[in-house]
């Protein structure tokens, strides 16, 4: 299963069983289920990614900051899976820019062949001269 499905699954497990939880108080778990899909990142990378879609959530003002997170964190767990070109995406520009800096600051850390191909979906993008 790839991890993106391993976290929808997760995830819809997490809101069928918080019934007496509002939409705000499913981000932890939520959180939690992203991190553990991604084994392959560095675990400081992983945290900042979710906590940054959690602020994101926050100052847009989304009505229902769970799916927000849960459309967003797939998302990157599509990128992070090196499938990001078979979905619909729907980062923002703002969502890219942080992208490029939070991979250039673990690219260290990185398997080569996924930070090439996050590397040119960024540069696909006009965020760094090719």
């Amino acid at each position: 299963m790839a991890e993106y499905d391993r976290f929808n699954s997760l995830a819809r497990h997490i809101s069928r069983n918080a019934r007496d939880k509002t939409d705000s108080q499913l981000i932890p778990d939520l959180h939690e289920a992203f991190v553990s899909c991604i084994p392959q990142l560095p675990e400081n990378l992983k945290h900042d990614v979710a906590y940054y879609f959690e602020n994101a959530a926050e100052k847009a003002g989304v009505e229902n900051p769970a799916s927000f997170l849960v459309e967003k964190l797939t998302e990157a767990l599509y990128l992070f899976e090196g499938e990001h070109d078979r979905i619909e995406e729907t980062f923002t520009a703002a969502d890219w820019e942080y992208i490029k800096e939070v991979i250039s600051d673990f690219a260290l850390e990185i398997d080569q062949p996924l930070l090439t191909y996050i590397m040119r979906r960024i540069v696909s993008r006009g965020l760094i001269d090719r």
